[in-house]
């Protein structure tokens, strides 16, 4: 602990001295998995990247102590020597503890233990006045609750302690197809009411007519003796494409034994199936051989950083929502008719509690929520790409569903506040001196410019290097050059 006391100490030094000065500032983690555009500047943040240390395992009584720059890959290879795992660990290695818990965070266990943050069961948090505090369901109970999903905006959270859970070295897969969106909807439903008997719940919806209902329980090597199968090494295949597999022309269901750390991140490589996205941008044939070629720029934390080097963000949907199931099959219906967008996922999410739900100006009623991811490729103009953001976002709220604050966030401030509970958001914003950092609309607003004439060009760049930027396939190969060179997109040099 040493060593993490002295990084704190240093840290809220920092944040005292903009307290101080009354300087507003943004906190710098070194990455990001979110799909918005940074605008931190270098002369502006408080840099928290060196808290990325597993600080202790408590293998007794079944915790993690970590600070909230480590990855899940690592508090996984951490815990698994114990035989213990977290119980949500979202499928993107380089997601860190401390934005699944400021963000929002899910996975396919996420129906029997509800979002990372429920996981969560204390915090160390740095005041924006410099002030280092513990917070906990018993302690500050407020705070606690009140900055998980906040994205950062009432403090700096230095230290979480993360319930842990028995693991097996294998997860056994079964892969159900289904034939209808009705029929994927209702089987992922049905799954979740058998919490004791299974672990992970997940579906892949790949057209209308056809989809894959996937669960899975720990299990043991010996477990009806099946074939091992793997999805994280080069010559492996992308799971979503081996799902599809399993289940094309099937009626009935199919099992398989995958490694455990295999099964966690298995929609590492190609980004469940953006990938193949950037496979189209390019007009290059996504096959096992380009796959494999190409293997070292399809890991997901490589891919965003081409995705916010290149700006294809702007060009691309990349959001998920979260919907009671009452409404979900008639939002994935409007996906079907609006953008026509497959596959889509589905994740099936226990509710937050009531008291980590106060940030909502209506909280959720049912036993149980469907998360939706929507992954594809958008409108090319500027105007009609953010008229279609802000259309799904209309349609979620009037089925009072959310998104998920990783993405592009088309609402206006007025709209913004029609969701979350501004009066009890500021409350805690002021009882909590956290006045200097950014809040949440702050944080998650997109600037819709320049959508004005349906124009693509970026107003601060030249004429010129706008014509430049607009022939294809300009962005994309500076987006792959620049991660190769391995460049900072975070952090900005501040104006002279």
């Amino acid at each position: 602990m040493e060593k993490h006391n002295a990084e704190v100490a240093r840290i809220a030094s920092e944040v005292q001295g903009f307290h101080y000065r009354k300087e507003q500032f943004r906190i710098y983690h070194g990455s990001t998995n979110s799909t918005r555009a940074s605008n931190r500047r270098r002369d502006q943040i408080v840099d928290t990247s060196a808290l990325n240390q597993v600080v202790r395992i408590d293998k007794e009584r079944k915790r993690a102590f970590v600070e909230p720059k480590v990855r899940m890959d690592e508090l996984v290879h951490a815990t698994l020597p114990f035989n213990l795992v977290p119980p949500v660990v979202m499928e993107f290695p380089a997601i860190t503890a401390g934005g699944g818990f400021a963000g929002m965070g899910c996975e396919s266990s996420s129906f029997k233990y509800g979002l990372f943050d429920a996981t969560i069961l204390s915090i160390e948090v740095i005041l924006a006045d410099g002030t280092v505090v513990n917070a906990s369901a018993t302690e500050k109970s407020d705070l606690f609750f009140g900055a998980a999903r906040t994205c950062g905006s009432l403090g700096i959270v230095t230290l979480l302690e993360v319930r842990l859970i028995q693991a097996k070295p294998y997860v056994e897969l079964t892969y159900h197809p289904v034939t209808s969106i009705d029929a994927a909807v209702e089987l992922c439903h049905s799954f979740t009411k058998d919490e004791g008997h299974v672990d992970f719940v997940e579906g892949i919806i790949y057209s209308p007519e056809r989809g894959a209902i996937i669960t899975g329980i720990f299990a043991d090597s010996k477990t009806k003796g099946s074939k091992v199968r793997r999805f994280t090494r080069a010559r492996d295949q992308w799971f979503y494409i081996h799902a599809e597999r399993q289940v094309r022309n099937r009626t009935t269901p199919v099992t398989e034994l995958v490694p455990i750390v295999d099964y966690l991140f298995r929609y590492d490589r190609g980004a469940f199936w953006t990938g193949k996205v950037g496979f189209d941008y390019f007009s290059v044939r996504c096959d096992r051989l380009s796959r494999l070629a190409l293997n070292r720029l399809l890991h997901t934390e490589t891919m965003y950083r081409a995705l916010h080097y290149s700006e294809l963000d702007q060009k691309v949907i990349l959001q998920d929502y979260v919907l009671p199931y009452s409404t979900s099959n008639g939002f994935i219906q409007y996906v079907n008719q609006t953008c026509k967008i497959f596959p889509l996922w589905l994740c099936p999410i226990k509710p937050p509690a009531p008291q980590s739900s106060t940030m909502y100006k209506h909280p959720f009623s049912e036993d149980m929520l469907l998360n939706i991811g929507v992954w594809g490729p958008g409108p090319k103009e500027r105007d009609a790409f953010v008229q279609l953001h802000r259309d799904i976002e209309h349609k979620v709220n009037s089925l009072h569903g959310i998104k998920w604050p990783y993405s592009h966030s088309y609402w206006t401030e007025a709209e913004f506040w029609g969701f979350y509970n501004q009066d009890a958001y500021g409350e805690l914003r002021a009882k909590w001196n956290a006045a200097l950092l950014p809040s949440m609309y702050d944080k998650l607003k997109a600037d819709p410019a320049p959508a004005a004439e349906s124009k693509n060009d970026n107003p601060n760049r030249s004429r010129i290097v706008n014509r430049v930027w607009n022939i294809w396939p300009v962005p994309g190969l500076y987006g792959v050059l620049k991660v190769l060179v391995g460049a900072d997109y975070l952090l900005r040099k501040p104006k002279a």
